[in-house]
């Protein structure tokens, strides 16, 4: 009787850690959409993390200096961070990847640095990353799914240079959805650096694509470009191909045939692979 009751009590106590656990790390849906009210909720609660580079950074310390910080929450198989994750790089790339006064950093829970790396290469993270086990993601992901209302993974949040706090915006998430965030916190959308040094695909958008996707490209020299759309087994779906001089110009692919995945967009200069880039089609 005794070992029957002891077996019970073991039980529920594994059920118990199972469930939280699962509660902490659930995953959002496509048809979960985040409050639209573009008003600041809270204030933001100070954190230090390392990310999978090694160099250290203080939420407040960034803020105080004038920027504006979008926390992506997130874990390496949460299959819509998966899905997202170009979508979110391309919002960090049109805001210069950081160099300016926006910052994105991607907070991970429950993954180890050499995990969190090969989630930002296998699709497309190149924002600064802490890992939750070795980079201080877990206390951070504890500590604010705690004190907000958390409707789980992932969790996009907007932190302003006076640490105002805007929680669970911009889902699902589109390149252009935190721009509205970032006018609130008195920084610059976006800021304008000159032409590339080289060829290459400056803006995509919608992301993720549905029915078209537009690709605004910047040529260095008057030469033959190919625009070129693969999946992910490297398999050629679309190719064109024409003359262009040296400048900017916007090309349309009606991508709504294509089953929905993640595609790899490559253009060409002159029979030359010049950038690559992953996009996600959804219907």
């Amino acid at each position: 009787m005794k070992k029957i009751f002891f077996s019970l009590i073991f039980v529920i106590f594994i059920t118990n850690v199972f469930s939280q656990t699962t509660k902490t790390l659930k995953e959002k849906t496509t048809t979960y959409t985040s409050q639209p009210a573009l008003v600041s909720l809270a204030t933001a609660i100070d954190f230090t993390v390392t990310f999978t580079d090694g160099t250290t950074a203080n939420l407040f310390n960034t803020c105080n200096a004038g920027n504006s910080v979008v926390l992506d929450f997130f874990y390496t198989s949460c299959h819509y961070c998966q899905i997202y994750a170009p979508t979110i790089d391309q919002s960090y790339r049109v805001h210069n990847s950081g160099v300016n006064n926006i910052k994105y950093w991607g907070i991970d829970t429950g993954d180890n640095n050499a995990e969190v790396d090969a989630y930002k290469l296998t699709y497309s993270d190149s924002n600064p990353c802490a890992s939750g086990t070795q980079g201080g993601g877990d206390t951070v992901c504890s500590v604010y799914s705690t004190n907000f209302v958390w409707s789980g993974y992932p969790t996009y949040s907007v932190v302003c240079p006076d640490h105002t706090y805007s929680h669970d915006v911009n889902y699902p998430p589109t390149s252009e959805g935190f721009n509205s965030y970032f006018s609130i916190c008195g920084t610059s959308a976006i800021k304008e650096t000159g032409e590339p040094a080289k060829t290459s695909i400056t803006l995509m958008y919608p992301l993720p694509a549905k029915n078209n996707l537009n690709a605004h490209i910047y040529v260095d020299k008057p030469s033959q470009i190919k625009i070129e759309l693969c999946d992910i087994l490297g398999n050629s779906v679309y190719s064109s191909t024409s003359s262009e001089n040296k400048g900017y110009y916007d090309a349309a692919l009606d991508v709504s045939g294509f089953t929905a995945g993640i595609y790899l967009l490559k253009l060409s200069q002159d029979n030359e692979v010049k950038d690559v880039q992953k996009i996600t089609v959804m219907h």
